[in-house]
């Protein structure tokens, strides 16, 4: 019971700010306009601080797993490229097939990571994700980047108009600018820290309203193939299978629940405004982000639970 208690609580209240932001659609409480603004708004400002502050915050020589790390980052590459090169034979569409890929490997580990490490672990698991966090979130965003620009409607696929791309994404800069903040020590003053953790706090669920308030259940209809086979590889076939192998290759206790952390997570909310920014299947990323959200609030428990009841974590 305490572990369906988790998993809910830190799941539901992600759905509860999608559906209200789309109630406020449908009262037209906000027009099309300001959802626009508000997806840009959280694009270029609200999470690259989120993401800045979360990573200068901790510290990359307290806890260093090498070979989580190296794990992680080589599973999430291999899930790419498979991703990439099997959706070919799906579709045709390029912004529906960045929408896609993007899901299979990018999780809900910015928002979700340290909390459900911390649950599983405490202290020690809290760390371990933070550092873990600095690797993780802005090589999501490196690949996301080179994933919407290749796929992009606007046909911008040169390497030079994808390095532009990667170099100008206000997320990655701002997880650059955290790792270097955190490798420095930089001191931040009292008065600023505050603001930007003001800002942290209302970047997420801002983030979903603007998402629910996009959301539109008509466009649902023409994806709801890709949507159920997709959040089917998301929350369930793609996890089993990396936590299969990780457990195989000797990962048990806080390592695990990094990888839960990385993998049984739902799609990552910042998936969502970067689409729409980069000019892909928007509508196909947040109707993506809405379906993993909802069912990973009982996937994440089946996974937590079994891993449980095994030992392992």
């Amino acid at each position: 019971m305490q572990d369906i208690l988790f998993s809910l609580n830190i799941v539901a209240p992600l759905f509860i700010l999608v559906a209200v932001g789309y109630f406020l659609t449908q009262i037209k409480f906000w027009d099309d306009n300001f959802l626009k603004i508000g997806n840009k708004l959280c694009f270029n400002v609200l999470l690259p601080i989120m993401l800045f502050h979360n990573i200068s915050k901790s510290d990359f020589f307290a806890v260093f797993d090498g070979k989580l790390i190296v794990f992680t980052l080589a599973s999430v590459t291999v899930l790419f490229f498979s991703g990439v090169f099997l959706i070919r034979f799906f579709t045709p569409d390029g912004g529906r097939r960045a929408a896609i890929v993007q899901a299979l490997f990018r999780g809900n580990y910015l928002l979700l990571g340290v909390p459900i490490c911390a649950s599983m672990f405490g202290d020690e698991g809290a760390v371990v994700a933070s550092v873990s966090s600095a690797f993780v979130i802005p090589y999501f965003n490196i690949l996301a980047t080179i994933l919407l620009s290749i796929y992009s409607r606007d046909k911008v696929t040169t390497v030079k108009g994808v390095l532009i791309k990667i170099a100008k994404n206000p997320l990655i800069i701002g997880c650059v600018l955290g790792i270097v903040a955190s490798l420095v020590k930089l001191p931040i003053p009292e008065t600023l820290d505050k603001a930007f953790s003001n800002i942290k706090s209302i970047a997420t669920p801002f983030a979903l309203l603007i998402l629910g308030g996009d959301f539109k259940f008509r466009e649902l209809k023409s994806n709801i193939k890709p949507v159920v086979i997709t959040t089917l590889l998301r929350l369930i076939i793609v996890p089993a299978v990396i936590i299969t192998a990780a457990v195989f290759m000797g990962f048990s206790g806080v390592s695990l629940g990094v990888l839960i952390a990385v993998y049984c997570t739902p799609v990552a909310v910042s998936s969502y405004p970067m689409t729409r920014q980069m000019n892909g299947d928007y509508e196909l990323a947040g109707q993506l982000i809405v379906s993993t959200t909802f069912l990973s609030m009982f996937t994440i428990f089946i996974f937590v639970y079994g891993l449980r009841l095994l030992g392992l974590a």
